[in-house]
């Protein structure tokens, strides 16, 4: 709702008919409805292309890692199946690692003496 709020404040700056009505949906004429789908789809979008880079992390990370063929990180079981599950293993928890830390900044004093254990 505060997006919306802020979406129609921008408006108002830029188009003084801009009509003030919120939510109320069935009020806005055709021209605003422009507008307001132009908005709409633009949030979904990045929402959608949010959620669509983060399921290319882990195939990122993979790869990476397995064109770095960097050994020193932890050390590789002989036979490839166990190696391969090392891998996915490691490519894992930095992916964990990455997802948890972006909601460092809304942690509490509790919460981020969890971090630790």
């Amino acid at each position: 709702e505060e997006e919306f709020k802020a979406f129609s404040a921008r408006m108002a700056q830029s188009d003084r008919d801009w009509p003030q009505l919120g939510t109320m949906w069935d009020s806005y004429g055709d021209a605003e409805w422009k507008s307001l789908n132009v908005w709409a789809s633009m949030r979904s979008q990045t929402l959608w292309r949010t959620v669509a880079g983060m399921t290319l992390y882990h195939q990122a990370l993979e790869t990476h890692f397995r064109l770095a063929k960097d050994t020193r990180t932890f050390q590789l079981a002989s036979d490839s199946e166990s190696s391969d599950r090392q891998r996915n293993k490691y490519v894992s928890e930095i992916f964990t690692c990455l997802i948890s830390m972006q909601m460092y900044p809304f942690f509490d004093d509790v919460m981020f003496g969890h971090t630790n254990k």
